[in-house]
This record gives structure tokens, sequence and C-alpha cells, in this order.
């Protein structure tokens, strides 16, 4: 949902982290292509999908990986860390 609802490209969305959300106001920041920061805005039906993903999530600290496994580790992109830049 994230992907359609924002149209972040895939590594975007792997590599956010608690503080880039704005739960409040539906906001994320994103570090996109070029190092530029842009704001994506979430509409009601994904708003609502985050928050409740965000009740169910174990708590962090802003800088931690957004998404997580069923195992707790950070998610990956197709095999790449994406706190490694690899």
């Amino acid at each position: 949902i994230m992907l359609l609802a924002t149209g972040l490209r895939l590594q975007e969305v792997t590599q956010l982290t608690l503080g880039d959300v704005d739960k409040l106001n539906g906001e994320i920041t994103v570090l996109g292509k070029g190092n530029r920061i842009r704001t994506a805005k979430l509409g009601p039906r994904p708003l609502k999908e985050l928050r409740e993903y965000l009740r169910l999530r174990p708590p962090g600290q802003a800088g931690d990986p957004l998404w997580l496994t069923g195992e707790g580790t950070p998610f990956t992109y197709w095999g790449r860390s994406p706190c490694s830049g690899g």
C-alpha cells in the first residue's frame, strides 16, 4: 500500500526510519534520488494502515528502521541492507 499510495521507490520505502513518519499529519519525509529531501502525503486508508502497523511494531527510536521483519530485524531491499548502502 505504501508504494502505491505515495509513489515512493522501493529503496526509499525500505530506508524509512521511525523519525521520517509524521503520524498526525500523515506525512513521510523521504531522502530521494540526488539526496533531495521531499515529503510524501498519505491518504486516509494508508495512514490508517501505517498507524496500525506502528501500534503492533515494537517501540523504537527515531533513527530506527520503520519496517521490521517478523523476526524483528530490519526489512531489506532485495537482500541489501538499507543501512549499509549496498
